[in-house]
């Protein structure tokens, strides 16, 4: 390692890197992050399926979350009044 090189690192510091590097593994390194991603994705999935549940109307059980609101000139036609669609 290049860094052992450098005269500012303490002879214990020098050491300590040394025992650090022998115990890294890369392989299992990689298997470790693979891991938690799944984990954390399988936790993503599931707050995205309790909120689903959460965001139910509770009469008919559609979603409340995603349709637009029907406020202003772009309110869709109702019974005499078709509202502004001149933009």
């Amino acid at each position: 390692m290049r860094v052992l090189a450098a005269s500012q690192l303490t002879e214990e510091k020098k050491t300590e890197l040394k025992a650090l590097h022998e115990r890294l593994n890369p392989f299992k390194l990689h298997r470790d992050i693979q891991r938690q991603m799944k984990q954390i994705n399988s936790f993503e999935l599931e707050l995205k399926r309790t909120m689903r549940e959460k965001l139910k109307h509770p009469e008919n059980g559609m979603e409340e979350v995603g349709r637009p609101l029907a406020t202003g000139f772009l309110r869709p036609a109702e019974a005499g009044c078709p509202g502004n669609t001149d933009f």
